[in-house]
């Protein structure tokens, strides 16, 4: 598979340089989700505060769980301690953007994704470029509606990393994660498909150098959505998950914070990543 130039790379994914320049003595904390950690996640921040750990926002517009735990199977085999905060949303087996594939570096894939998700390998070659050509088509048609609607307001998604918006489109708090959502859908049916992915990439923490943490999207389309995910966010091992308090939920939970109903904007990233780093400075004592 051909590679992206070294400039290529770097308009695409920003943190590309730290993302090669991993060596067996890093300690990284890679963020993997869709582009609901794209947009609230910054790493700048972390970094200012966490010296001793490198930050890369591995966020992917599109991405759901099934791709995230692909993911971040990938990642775990990167040299030196990693820590893989994982969102856990619907898990739908649509696949990666091709450009993705080839500014990670991803190994034989695509056939490696459809080993994962045992979806009959031998139709890899046959969908390859038809699947090809539709993802990049439609990440190039999506960017550019955004940018026909709010040309001066509206930041282009990038391929993969943080992607700030500057400015609130949503005048409600209803798309918020809330404790009484948690409550209602706790008890919900377990995708076991879903489960039984979870439960493999923790297990490998026994004899890997790595660390999982799992967390919920704060904002949601849906709250069908959360019929799927927090069964399987209540049945995780806690030191395996971050459990949003109530004074973080209330804090978050302000539409001046929302880029559109799906995702924060930059104030709203400040916030969410300010209570990211407070998870992660009482926790990271016991990662190693």
């Amino acid at each position: 598979m051909p590679k992206l130039s070294g400039e290529k790379h770097e308009t695409q994914f920003k943190e590309f340089s730290k993302f090669v320049s991993i060596k067996s003595n890093s300690k990284t904390i890679f963020f993997i989700g869709s582009s609901r950690v794209m947009m609230s996640i910054n790493p700048d921040l972390l970094n200012d505060s966490l010296p001793e750990w490198s930050s890369i926002n591995i966020g992917i517009s599109g991405n759901s769980l099934a791709q995230n735990l692909y993911l971040a199977n990938f990642l775990k085999n990167k040299p030196g301690f990693k820590v893989l905060f994982i969102e856990l949303s619907r898990y739908k087996k649509n696949r990666l953007n091709n450009n993705v594939a080839q500014t990670l570096g991803l190994i034989n894939y695509p056939d490696s994704y459809y080993e994962f998700i045992h979806d009959r390998p031998s139709v890899t070659s046959f969908l390859n470029n038809w699947e090809y050509i539709v993802w990049d088509w439609l990440y190039y048609i999506q960017n550019n509606i955004k940018q026909l609607i709010s040309p001066n307001g509206i930041v282009m998604y990038q391929m993969i990393g943080f992607a700030p918006v500057y400015y609130f489109n949503f005048g409600k708090t209803d798309s918020f994660l809330s404790e009484t959502d948690l409550l209602e859908f706790s008890n919900g049916t377990i995708d076991m498909e879903a489960m039984v992915r979870v439960h493999e990439l923790l297990q490998g923490q026994v004899k890997g150098n790595y660390r999982v943490i799992f967390l919920l999207p704060v904002t949601t389309m849906e709250k069908s959505e959360l019929k799927f995910s927090v069964p399987i966010f209540q049945n995780t091992p806690m030191n395996n998950k971050w459990c949003y308090d109530s004074s973080f939920i209330q804090a978050i939970s302000h539409p001046k914070y929302l880029a559109d109903k799906n995702h924060l904007n930059y104030q709203g990233s400040v916030i969410y990543t300010q209570g990211l780093l407070k998870y992660i400075k009482s926790n990271e004592a016991s990662w190693q």
